[in-house]
Order: C-alpha cells, then sequence, then structure tokens
C-alpha cells in the first residue's frame, strides 16, 4: 500500500496497516519502521512521512501503552546487562556463526527449495542497476536490523536463529516478491 500510494490520506491508510502489524511480536513494530525510514530516505518528503506516522500512532500507542504497562520484558531486556550486550557485539566467533547460519538458511532444500536464493540471485545480478523501490529498501533495512538483533540475544546463537528464522523469512517474503515484481515485469515486457 505504502510503495503505491498516490495521497497523503493513502500514505495515513498504510500507516495505520502498518500501526495494526505493530501487533506480530516484536517483529511489526521493526517493519514498521524500517517503512517510515525507506519513506523518509526515498522520498524525501516530511509531510508524506508524517501523514504515515500519523496513521500509525493509533497502533503505536496501543502498542506502548500493553508494552509498558502490561507485557513483560523480553529476553534480550530481561536477561541482558550492558558488560553482556558488549561482549556479544565485539564476539567475532558470534557473528561468524550468525553467517553460516543465515547461509545455511537460504539454501536449506527442505524448507523454501531455492526460492531464497533465487531472490538473492535475481536482485544480485539482474535487478542491481535499477533504482531502489521504497518497499526493497524497507526490506534491506528490517534484513540489516536482524543481525546485531541476534547477535545481542543473550541466549545461544543457533537455538535462538534455529527458533525464529523460519518465522522471520515468511513474515518477509510476500513483501519481497511485491518488492521484486514489477522489476519483472518490466524485464519480462
Amino acid at each position: 500500500l505504502i510503495a503505491s500510494a498516490g495521497s497523503r490520506r493513502e500514505l495515513a491508510l498504510a500507516g495505520f496497516a502498518a500501526g495494526l502489524g505493530m501487533w506480530t511480536k516484536n517483529e511489526g513494530s521493526l517493519y514498521a519502521g524500517c517503512l517510515l525510514v525507506a519513506l523518509l530516505w526515498r522520498t524525501r518528503d516530511l509531510r508524506d512521512a508524517g501523514a504515515f506516522a500519523l496513521g500509525a500512532l493509533p497502533g503505536a500507542a496501543l502498542l506502548a501503552w500493553f508494552k509498558l504497562g502490561l507485557a513483560p520484558p523480553n529476553d534480550l531486556a530481561a536477561f541482558s546487562t550492558g558488560s553482556t550486550l558488549l561482549h556479544n557485539a565485539l564476539d567475532l566467533r558470534r557473528w561468524g556463526e550468525l553467517s553460516l547460519l543465515t547461509l545455511r538458511r537460504i539454501v536449506y532444500f527442505q524448507d523454501f527449495a531455492l526460492w531464497v536464493l533465487a531472490e538473492a540471485l535475481l536482485l544480485l545480478f539482474f535487478f542491481r542497476r535499477q533504482p531502489p523501490s521504497m518497499l526493497g529498501t524497507a526490506l534491506f533495512l528490517a534484513c540489516a536490523a536482524y543481525a546485531p538483533i541476534y547477535a545481542l540475544q543473550p541466549h545461544r546463537l543457533d537455538w535462538i536463529f534455529r527458533t525464529s528464522a523460519d518465522r522471520i523469512l515468511i513474515q518477509l517474503w510476500p513483501a519481497a516478491v511485491l518488492a521484486t515484481a514489477p522489476f519483472l515485469a518490466r524485464t519480462t515486457a
């Protein structure tokens, strides 16, 4: 909706949808924030970004009330200290393990065949000269944000990755297909 919005009213509606999506575990807030940053980055229009943010405000306010008043802290906040966060951030073995887990998941045949790898190769070899889209930028930001989120976790990295990577990929996959479809339509026309 955000990529095809033609007016600020439609951007506010897209923001409202993102605000509703903020209730999708913790990832929804990340995705809404990435959409807002991508909108600002690609359009450089503060009014458009303001319309989007204003639309997301009811969902964001309700989520903030819930998180601050009712919900227990997540594991990253509850089980981490400043020293453990710093240790995990500077642990090169942890970053290497995360890279290997990610590469393995991309080509893990039983779950996703090679669709994720095919998407990555399409983007890398065929669409790299295309101007970046707003949705593609938001997806890139979300994927980039997951690296430190995983690396800083207080849990064993293989366990936390194995229990959440498929869910995250399933959440991002439809948006990746939608971001790629316009480029595919132009190349086949």
